[in-house]
């Protein structure tokens, strides 16, 4: 389990914005991978690697946007999941 935090930049749209600091909820994260070696010849090994990594985040709390320092609204960072996945080769030469 993992949290963090994440700060909207609203003041970089228009100065009269606050930038507004959200605490991300609770979330899982975690990644898998399986190195393959295969054998070209005695010095010579193809290296392959699949993986997949998923990551996280639990809904923020919300947070208040102010516009000149009067209440406008509130904002909030929802639930997110990002799943990423794919494969590295490689060739390793033993000298």
């Amino acid at each position: 389990m993992f949290s963090g935090t994440v700060t909207a930049f609203f003041s970089g749209i228009n100065p009269g914005f606050n930038d507004v600091a959200l605490n991300l909820g609770r979330a899982v994260c975690g990644n898998i991978k399986a190195n393959i070696i295969y054998t070209i010849s005695k010095d010579y090994y193809l290296l392959i690697t699949p993986w997949y990594e998923n990551s996280s985040n639990g809904q923020s709390n919300v947070g208040t946007l102010t516009f000149n320092g009067v209440p406008s609204t509130g904002v909030q960072e929802p639930n997110s999941t990002t799943n990423k996945y794919g494969i590295n080769v490689g060739i390793r030469l033993d000298l």
